[in-house]
Order: C-alpha cells, then sequence, then structure tokens
C-alpha cells in the first residue's frame, strides 16, 4: 500500500447560488488558508455569494464543513431535502447471484460472441451488448454465467501453462472473443494461443452479460458470477506481482497526497434537524466514516449521506459539493426554501 501525506487543513467554505430559467444551482466551495499550495481562491468563485463558514482538522479524518439549521419549510419532511439533485451520486450497483444459473446451450452463447467479428473494438463490443440485450433478462443472466465458466475454465488452462496474471484478463477474453474454435483449440493446448488476438478491450469480452442487463435495465447492476472469485484473485496476484518487480528493481513509491470526497446528511438532535457537510478521506468506507462524523454529538441521521457526483478534491481546494434542482422558483424564495447558513 501507497502511504499517504496528512496535513493540517484550515480554511473557508463559500456557499453560492447561480441560476438559469430553469435550474438553480448551489455549490460549496472550499478554499484553503495556506498560500502555498496553488488552491483555490475567491476569484474561482461562482454566483452569488449566500453564506460562508470556516473549518479546520487534519486531511486522514473527516472535517465538518458546514452544520446550518434546515430552513423551516423543510422540517415537516427532511427526507425530502435531496428530492431533485440532479448531481447527486448514483446509488450503488445493484448485485445479482448468477452462479447458480444452468448455462446457456453452445448454440445459444456463441452466437453473440460471433457478433464481435473476431474484433475485441470498443465499437464491436458496443454491438455485441446491443444484441445480446434484445433478450430477455433471465438470458442475459444465464449468458454471463456461462461466459463465466468458460473463462474459470481458460483460467485454468493459462496457469498451469504459467501465464503472468497481469496477462490474464486479456488473454481469457481474447480468446473467448475469437469465438468458439479458437476456445476449444487454446483449452486443449494453451501454445496455440496467438497474442495478436490481445486488444485493450479483450477482457471486456468476459462482461458482456453485465454491460447487456445495464442497458436492458437502464441502472447499474454488478453480477456475481462463478468468475467472480477467481476474478478478484487474478486482480490481487497482478498486485503482488508488480509489487515483487518494484522490490527487485529498487523502485520505491513515493506517499501520495490525500483524496477527499464531500458528502451531507440531514440530522436530529438537540438543536434540531441541521444540513451536515463532512469532507472524508475517500476510501471503500467513505459512507461509514461520513455517517460517523455527522453524528459524533450523538445526533441521528435522518437522511444522507449523499456523496458529490464529481471528482474528489485534495489540497488545491474549489467546489467540494454541488446541487443542482430543475425549479423557477424566484431566488430569494429558493435560498429561502433551500439554503442553510452555518
Amino acid at each position: 500500500m501507497v502511504d499517504v501525506l496528512v496535513y493540517a487543513l484550515r480554511g473557508s467554505v463559500v456557499r453560492t447560488v447561480t441560476s438559469t430559467a430553469r435550474t438553480r444551482t448551489e455549490e460549496f466551495t472550499v478554499i484553503y488558508e495556506d498560500p502555498s499550495w496553488p488552491a483555490s481562491t475567491r476569484e474561482h468563485v461562482d454566483g452569488d455569494v449566500v453564506a460562508e463558514g470556516a473549518f479546520a482538522g487534519s486531511s486522514d479524518a473527516p472535517i465538518m464543513l458546514w452544520d446550518g439549521a434546515l430552513p423551516e419549510q423543510a422540517q415537516a419532511d427532511p427526507r425530502s431535502w435531496f428530492d431533485g439533485n440532479v448531481f447527486r451520486e448514483e446509488p450503488p450497483a445493484e448485485v445479482i447471484d448468477v452462479s447458480g444459473l444452468r448455462p446457456l446451450e453452445d448454440d445459444e452463447f456463441w452466437p453473440v460472441i460471433d457478433s464481435l467479428g473476431g474484433r475485441m473494438w470498443d465499437r464491436t463490443i458496443q454491438i455485441a451488448v446491443s444484441v445480446l440485450a434484445q433478450q430477455d433478462e433471465d438470458f442475459i443472466l444465464r449468458w454471463e454465467e456461462t461466459a463465466a465458466r468458460k473463462a474459470l475454465v481458460l483460467a485454468d488452462a493459462f496457469e498451469k501453462a504459467g501465464i503472468a496474471a497481469a496477462r490474464e484478463l486479456h488473454s481469457i477474453g481474447a480468446v473467448l472473443g475469437k469465438g468458439e474454435e479458437a476456445f476449444l483449440r487454446v483449452y486443449a493446448d494453451p501454445k496455440t494461443f496467438d497474442w495478436a488476438w490481445v486488444s485493450d478491450n479483450s477482457p471486456q469480452v468476459i462482461w458482456i452479460g453485465s454491460h447487456a442487463l445495464e442497458r436492458r435495465l437502464g441502472r447499474s447492476v454488478r453480477i456475481e458470477s462463478s468468475m467472480s472469485l477467481r476474478h478478484r484473485d487474478i486482480l490481487e496476484r497482478r498486485r503482488l506481482e508488480v509489487a515483487e518487480y518494484q522490490r527487485e528493481h529498487g523502485i520505491v513509491e513515493r506517499p501520495r497526497d490525500p483524496s477527499l470526497t464531500a458528502a451531507r446528511g440531514i440530522v436530529d438532535g438537540s438543536n434540531g434537524l441541521r444540513e451536515r457537510l463532512v469532507l472524508v478521506p475517500s476510501s471503500l468506507s467513505k459512507d461509514q466514516e461520513a455517517t460517523a462524523a455527522m453524528t459524533a454529538d450523538g445526533s441521528r441521521l435522518v437522511a444522507g449521506p449523499e456523496f458529490a457526483n464529481h471528482q474528489s478534491i485534495g489540497l488545491w481546494g474549489g467546489v467540494a459539493f454541488s446541487v443542482r434542482r430543475r425549479t423557477a422558483l424566484p431566488l430569494d424564495e429558493y435560498i429561502t426554501r433551500y439554503v442553510t447558513r452555518p
């Protein structure tokens, strides 16, 4: 693991509102005090300033950026506070386990692969996705599990032949993408594999089913198949291979600067309903970290945490969180209804 540098952070948060005929956009802009950093300044703040506050903390722990009482008009239904924000982060993908499904017959599976025409380009992958997305959901799920089981067979063959983990997923996808004849030939003798088949997109052949299901359902999904555990194992072996190469060649990774993500929520506590915005270190546990920071005073989380849907901020500051609603409310009425002040 690469070490992450830790900094003391101090500065201000500026909340602004801009409007068009049909939208109102709020931005929380972080401005650090340290002048030695090439960070955001007030010249970078867009829109009408409606409120601002100060913050201080450490980059390795959550930092409270904003803590304001919810407007009276929002008190009756605080859970609807986030409704209509087109900038909110997408909800986590639905997880669907297909590992127990009955695989398709070969004459059902391979025609989707044949639509690639033996080429694993972005355009041809999308063609195959479109072909499969025309089938019903059960067929797509069974197709993905069939691809997973064929990928597992190839993984076993390639690993016995001593392939490096860094090349394994590309090789598996390339063989599948070349069709049934290539699959049977390489499974019988991995030495017949041709590296010319590999492209940057070849691993995507394994997950054509996932992409097709997302297209059909119109939402994010994550499929757990018979290949999923092996996939994670391949990625871990690849990480270890890279680490070993770096050790052997004296390559030392430099510590990296922190990456921070903003989240907001509504809490109910001794001071009533409040909107809180926190800055948390970007990690797999950011939900728990954000919730813990918002409720550290014993308050109860009523809604959220809602995360910013744009790139995390670091030591440069800038816009940490955005809210855009499709509304034609007069600006003063919008501010009264939706804007809190610390």
